[in-house]
């Protein structure tokens, strides 16, 4: 869903935790639990975006982060690990694809661009970056 923003709140009222999540999806892999996204206000100061396989709702099996610039993960806090080379290569097709709901025709990879561009402020990327072969992220 090309610019929609998801926001989930969880609250524990013992311990009085709040967390807000907010997330703008780029898109849905082939198989459609397996989403990208881009994180607001992500840190790190790299950019990257994020790949999950959902369970529902805020819960998933996996998540990793994929640096913008290269063909690399971005290992941070709690995102660690790595996808089977089989994801990699949906990751790589689905980014270079047309987002169907954009009326400018432009794909997937530059909906992601826009999105980091728009709700990250510390480091912005350019417009025409070239994306990297996805399909050597295990390599």
């Amino acid at each position: 869903m090309y610019n929609k923003k998801v926001i989930e709140a969880q609250v524990n009222t013992e311990d009085e935790v709040f967390e807000i999540y907010e997330m703008a999806k780029i898109c849905t892999l082939d198989d459609s639990s397996i989403e990208i996204f881009v994180n607001s206000d992500d840190g790190g100061k790299i950019p990257h975006f994020h790949v999950w396989k959902k369970l529902g709702g805020r819960r998933h099996e996996w998540e990793v982060c994929i640096k913008f610039e290269s063909a690399e993960y971005f290992t941070h806090g709690k995102y660690k690990g790595t996808v089977p080379t089989k994801i990699a290569k949906e990751i790589d097709k689905t980014l270079r694809q047309k987002d169907t709901k954009d009326k400018y025709g432009r794909t997937n990879w530059d909906i992601a661009i826009e999105e980091w561009n728009r709700n990250n402020s510390d480091v912005t990327l350019p417009d025409d970056l070239v994306q990297p072969d996805y399909t050597k992220l295990n390599k």
